[in-house]
């Protein structure tokens, strides 16, 4: 078998990269994780790091870095138009992890990932750029791999190479699991990635570019160091590094699965994301959470409560039809431009730009609220008629069964950490930690 395919890449374990950190780092850290606030302290160590707003948004992608260390690790697409952040928020958490934990790449062509040394994609981060605005069936087969990785944990491939003894098959294996983020501008994502990937979406809101112009300005003029940024890196690597990679299990997942949705058919893999996710929790509390007999970490009914928070928005969309917050917010602008428009027009009376514009037009003609008053014919745009009443059914109920059904533990009874008065806000990125 040739070499290349059996290369193999020898690395330090954890314990040696460990012991190598700065021993006061190592003490701050481990006192980090036996915190009750030390969800608190990822979400404001984060900020610290250099991303401004987008709290949820920042939280979920660590998540889904460190569940890189269980057998079923989480994927994310991060949506959102041209120039909302959604690329920088991604670098800059990517940054928190060791060297070790990461395969960063602006691009992963057909092939790439089954020509990797061996080894080298068993429990990593896969931080990958932007994908193509271009929905086709050649997107669709270079995605392919990074599919297979995702829902299998695992690549094989039979391949024909050719050397001294002539032409002969080769069997490639190259194992993971692999978590796994990416960033688009498209408005849709095929489904086939889609549904194995949890879809996020970054905040355009004019509130959050106050508070990422706030950032600028503040490293602009000193106040935020740079050398504070690289402290926070340091110890967000030791943190993980402390971490061992341990299984979950959940005492309440029957139950969970009772009471969990039964459509649409999305559900079958959604689950997999909660259960997921509340496994990744209880990882990153490992120092705080009991073990079974395998040594395997129990999750709580706190771990729980706080997945819930997390995916509330998102299974509330893929499951429920929620609107997005971004759509709603749309929505309440353009009700005030009635009659007909064409989606130039409304994107310079908005001041947005026209491509986002033309994709909430589209979801808004899906749902039915809104009409096409005269098709695009070749240069002329398409007229879209925005009604005096228009509005879209705000689904208010969320679809995930309450801590109490699926526990039968009440909120106000769990260990959370401390948290704002207002936690129960709307506001989607004033996460309660």
């Amino acid at each position: 078998m040739s070499f290349l395919l059996e290369e193999k890449i020898i690395r330090k374990t954890r314990e040696e990269l460990l012991a190598e950190m700065p021993e006061y780092v190592r003490a701050k850290m481990e006192l980090t994780l036996k915190s009750p606030n030390l969800l608190r302290w990822v979400v404001n160590s984060i900020e610290e790091a250099g991303v401004a707003g987008e709290r949820l948004l920042a939280l979920t992608i660590y998540l889904t870095g460190t569940s890189r260390l269980l057998d079923r690790p989480l994927s994310v697409i991060v949506q959102g138009p041209s120039a909302s952040g959604k690329s920088y928020v991604i670098e800059q958490v990517a940054k928190l992890f060791p060297a070790e934990a990461i395969l960063s790449a602006t691009e992963i062509t057909q092939n790439a990932l089954y020509y990797l040394p061996t080894g080298e994609l068993e429990h990593k981060f896969v931080v990958a750029g932007e994908r193509p605005r271009r929905q086709n069936d050649e997107t669709a087969q270079t995605t392919k791999a990074l599919r297979e990785m995702i829902s299998a944990g695992e690549l094989v491939k039979v391949v024909t190479i050719s050397d001294g003894e002539g032409p002969r098959s080769v069997t490639v294996h190259r194992k993971g699991p692999i978590a796994y983020v990416e960033s688009t501008t498209a408005p849709e994502v095929f489904e086939e990635d889609a549904n194995r990937c949890l879809v996020l979406h970054s905040d355009e809101r004019p509130e959050q570019t106050e508070k990422i112009l706030a950032a600028h300005a503040k490293r602009s003029s000193g106040e935020m160091s740079s050398e504070r940024r690289g402290e926070v890196r340091e110890e967000f690597k030791c943190l993980h590094r402390c971490l061992a990679p341990l299984q979950a299990v959940i005492p309440f997942a029957n139950r969970l699965a009772a009471l969990f949705p039964k459509e649409p058919l999305e559900v079958r893999r959604s689950f997999g994301h909660m259960t997921s996710m509340i496994e990744t929790i209880a990882l990153l509390h490992q120092y705080q959470r009991e073990r079974d007999e395998k040594g395997c970490i129990v999750a709580q009914p706190e771990d729980y409560f706080l997945a819930r928070i997390l995916l509330d928005e998102v299974f509330g969309q893929s499951l429920g039809r929620k609107p997005a917050e971004a759509l709603k917010r749309f929505v309440a602008r353009v009700r005030t431009f009635t009659g007909e428009h064409t989606a130039k027009k409304l994107a310079q009376s908005m001041n947005m730009s026209e491509r986002t514009v033309r994709e909430h037009l589209a979801e808004l003609l899906e749902r039915g609220v809104i009409t096409q008053s005269t098709p695009a014919r070749g240069p002329i745009p398409a007229g879209w008629m925005i009604p005096a009443d228009l509005s879209i059914r705000e689904v208010r109920d969320s679809p995930l069964p309450s801590v109490l059904d699926v526990c039968g533990v009440d909120e106000e009874a769990l260990q959370l950490p401390e948290m704002p008065a207002d936690w129960t806000s709307a506001d989607l990125n004033e996460v309660p930690f």
